[in-house]
């Protein structure tokens, strides 16, 4: 991918954030510390995903301002699949977000992000796509097309043909039920997004749009107007104070700018990745394949160090301590995968962490365990699920689909580790990731 941004320096991830918060900061927005990633205010199952919880916590409440800005440290458990197959996709990332609460101006707002990428970032408006919401049934209840938000964006600037309406599940934003914490309503409203056009080389035909998952389109910037609640039984009611949520992703921001084809590739991610290399030994894997299980293992290196920072558990089966067994448990099988057998690799990936994120230090040797003890009963599980499927081979019985998905199941081998074993043995029957 190459990007066509106008002459603006390249600015490091770190810049990014402090350009967002210079920028609002500058409008009168009062600036905010991040929250823990395990905040209280989220059920214990969950930790935080998006940086909102800080202004649940001051709605309908005395505050200095209305107005308030912040960088979140989010961490998305939704995404791990995501996560080493898309390039654009973190687990674990930062988000730059200003929120006003109040009367919403549509305008206004579109304004200020318009300002934001093009003069503080220099984003090419004509690399540049929109959307917002065309209209319908939200809650059994048929909500009209945003039109105020598409004629902001012509008034900015945006062509028709970089502006898209598009449907409820992709533009009309609902606050989950399982992720609402301690707040008892569902807020909602129709949000708006901002991606890069990477350019037709990429398109997946005549009706690309944002959205596809072809690569064209990468999304970076969204801004919600959070006007309505959901009660318990499902109906729609007006918020007593509507609010308006304006986040960008500062490390796909950075990639973009940096003109770089992966979010992989950026000074707080690579050096991880390098690493990693460092101690590859992959084998029969052909290149997409190693650099899938490259990235599994930086990004979920870097999820688990920021969380464990943070108080999680050890890794379980439940709640968040089921959250990181699933990090650790990807991880050592990309670690498997890669032919990484080095005593050294953990400690070595750690000492690069000191000098990528210093703040997590104190939580290295709580990593460091975690990771161990994990990989002593993750090792136990491999050696009785493969022991098994090696006697039904030598009785030679089938081993097909079903009985690679069973083992995953019963034993908890992952395919991609099973499927590499029977390769070697001269049976092929499932595709490796």
């Amino acid at each position: 991918m190459t990007t066509n941004l106008a002459p603006f320096p390249s600015l490091t991830i770190e810049e990014i954030g402090q350009r967002f918060l210079n920028y609002y900061r500058e409008l009168g927005y009062q600036e905010l510390p991040s929250s823990s990633l395990l905040t209280d205010s989220l059920p214990m199952t969950f930790v935080m995903s998006a940086g909102m919880v800080q202004f649940e916590l001051l709605a309908d409440q005395t505050r200095e301002s209305d107005r308030f800005a912040l960088i979140q440290r989010c961490f998305r458990h939704f995404d791990i699949e995501e996560a080493g197959k898309s390039e654009a996709h973190l687990s674990l990332f930062h988000m730059p977000g200003a929120f006003r609460f109040g009367r919403i101006d549509r305008r206004r707002v579109v304004e200020e992000i318009w300002r934001l990428l093009t003069d503080v970032y220099g984003f090419n408006p004509e690399n540049m796509a929109v959307t917002y919401f065309v209209g319908g049934e939200i809650e059994n209840t048929y909500l009209p097309e945003d039109q105020a938000t598409a004629h902001a964006w012509e008034e900015v600037g945006m062509k028709p043909h970089q502006i898209f309406g598009m449907p409820a599940e992709s533009n009309y934003w609902r606050q989950s039920a399982h992720m609402v914490g301690i707040v008892n309503s569902r807020k909602c409203g129709p949000n708006t997004e901002v991606f890069y056009d990477c350019g037709e080389r990429y398109s997946c035909g005549a009706n690309c749009k944002p959205g596809c998952p072809c690569g064209r389109f990468i999304e970076f910037s969204n801004t919600l107007f959070i006007e309505k609640y959901v009660d318990k039984k499902g109906i729609l009611h007006p918020l007593d104070e509507p609010f308006t949520e304006v986040v960008i992703g500062q490390e796909r921001v950075g990639m973009l700018l940096q003109k770089l084809s992966s979010v992989y590739e950026i000074e707080t991610v690579a050096p991880l990745v390098q690493q990693v290399r460092c101690f590859s030994v992959p084998g029969m894997l052909i290149e997409t394949e190693i650099r899938h299980y490259e990235h599994i293992i930086a990004d979920h290196f870097r999820s688990l160090i920021f969380l464990i920072k943070d108080g999680t558990p050890p890794p379980g089966r439940g709640g968040r301590a089921r959250l990181i067994r699933i990090l650790v448990r990807e991880l050592l099988t990309a670690k498997e995968m890669l032919g990484i057998t080095d005593p050294a690799f953990l400690r070595s990936m750690l000492y690069v962490a000191v000098d990528l994120y210093p703040e997590t230090a104190s939580a290295h040797q709580q990593v460091r365990r975690y990771i161990a003890e994990e990989e002593i009963r993750f090792q136990e599980t491999l050696r009785k699920g493969l022991e098994r499927l090696e006697r039904q081979i030598e009785k030679g019985e089938e081993i097909g689909e079903k009985t690679a998905l069973d083992y995953q199941k019963r034993y908890g081998i992952p395919l991609s580790l099973l499927n590499s074993h029977l390769q070697q043995k001269g049976i092929f029957i499932l595709h490796s990731r």
